[in-house]
């Protein structure tokens, strides 16, 4: 695993690239449940002006340093990542590589709608076989039936990766 490196409360994972989806596929493979985080300088501050969301975002067992501002921080307080900025996207799409071809189940959650199907789209056009098992756009009330509705959705797919792109602090 990595070295934790605490930036304000929040306890990075001082990853690079692909040893984040490498941890990613190896808990995958063992059946483990994982959440990667991937807070930027605002989140960041948002932990510091919400103190519970400290609890929910080091929660997760992967915590990337997606933004600058966090390395900066960490380099400014003498614990610097070896490995820089570490983009949630990249790493996102970086598993999408390494499960194309493979019998993993995508589900893709979150944007407007017809966002999650072009995405969907354009990675199966760039790594071929990626075995998307739905999609559900991120408008829909949060709390309630509809949530319930998305959850049952998520569920029924039998997806084994979720991506959830709802934006902070929704997510």
């Amino acid at each position: 695993m990595s070295n934790k490196i605490n930036i304000r409360g929040v306890m990075f994972d001082s990853v690079s690239l692909n040893g984040a989806v490498d941890i990613l596929l190896s808990n995958l493979e063992d059946g483990k449940q994982t959440a990667l985080y991937t807070p930027n300088s605002e989140i960041v501050q948002s932990c510091i002006d919400s103190p519970e969301l400290y609890d929910i975002i080091n929660s997760a067992e992967l915590i990337i340093p997606d933004g600058i501002g966090v390395v900066k921080a960490g380099r400014i307080l003498g614990t610097p990542f070896e490995h820089g900025k570490v983009a949630g996207i990249e790493v996102g799409e970086e598993l999408i590589r390494r499960v194309a071809g493979t019998e993993y189940r995508v589900f893709m959650l979150g944007g407007k709608t017809g966002v999650a199907e072009a995405a969907m789209s354009a990675l199966s056009e760039k790594y071929g076989n990626v075995n998307f098992v739905g999609c559900a756009d991120g408008y829909f009330k949060k709390d309630g039936e509809e949530n319930e509705k998305i959850i049952e959705k998520i569920n029924v797919s039998c997806a084994d990766i979720l991506y959830v792109c709802l934006g902070a602090p929704t997510q």
